[in-house]
């Protein structure tokens, strides 16, 4: 009789019981190979283990889509910082420009990299259109009121867009001058956002006031002349054509010559 009996000791034995396959993993097996098998054609051999040419075929075709797609990401990925290194700018001049008198706007839009296309715009209408580093357009413009219009700049680069945007602002001129009136102040200051700057203004009469005549929207807060203070009176409210203004007075009245003062 043979002898049976095992030579391993008990714990040995248990550890052999926990290393080997569950019930679920030989299912699992044996699915897989049922698979396999099924997808062996029938004029497969022992000597040749043909494999279904239909299986392969997905199999490197699924694998191709899968680098593609892994390609196509990774190129999305050196396009987005690409584009988010670009420098692109767009610039508009003149502005300010006053309203009611049209300006020749000259936009320039540059990249400090190359742009497969480049479009200038103002709203939904296109300006001017190219590629390349650079690109000059213009718009005759005539403002109907202050405020800002709108400029964009659209770039293409490595496939994506980048836009860049400037506005022109609008204004409603600043007089100043001299004389016993809002109404005598007959000069007007370059188009400005702020009354802060120098002014040379002209008293013509010995015992003149001097006034500024600014846009409701501006403040003067603070005037001098030759370092010192140059005191203004409260200011008024005034109409001009239509549009409301603050009418400043000087404080004291002054000889015949040229004021200069520096308003902040």
């Amino acid at each position: 009789m043979e002898d049976y009996r095992l030579e391993q000791t008990g714990q040995e034995v248990q550890n052999i019981l926990n290393g080997a396959a569950t019930k679920s993993e030989l299912e699992a097996v044996s699915l897989r190979i049922d698979t396999i098998n099924g997808k062996i054609p029938s004029e497969a051999s022992d000597e040749n283990q043909l494999t279904d040419k239909d299986y392969v075929d997905g199999l490197v075709s699924d694998e191709q889509s899968a680098r593609r797609d892994a390609d196509a990401d990774l190129q999305n990925q050196i396009n987005a910082i690409v584009n988010d290194k670009a420098m692109v700018n767009l610039s508009a001049t003149p502005s300010p420009i006053f309203v009611g008198v049209e300006k020749l706007i000259t936009l320039v839009a540059t990249s400090d990299t190359e742009a497969t296309s480049i479009k200038i715009k103002k709203g939904d209408t296109e300006l001017a259109s190219g590629s390349g580093f650079n690109l000059t357009g213009y718009d005759a413009l005539t403002p109907s009121e202050a405020g800002n219009t709108t400029y964009q700049a659209v770039f293409t680069i490595a496939g994506l867009n980048k836009p860049a945007t400037k506005n022109v602002v609008a204004v409603y001129p600043i007089y100043f001058g001299a004389g016993q009136a809002y109404t005598d102040a007959q000069y007007q200051a370059s188009a400005k956002t702020s009354p802060a700057g120098t002014y040379s203004v002209p008293v013509m009469n010995d015992g003149d006031y001097v006034f500024f005549v600014v846009p409701s929207t501006m403040t003067i807060n603070k005037a001098t002349m030759s370092g010192f203070d140059f005191p203004l009176q409260a200011p008024t409210s005034v109409e001009i054509e239509g549009v409301f203004y603050k009418s400043y007075q000087s404080s004291n009245t002054y000889i015949t010559g040229t004021l200069n003062i520096i308003i902040s």
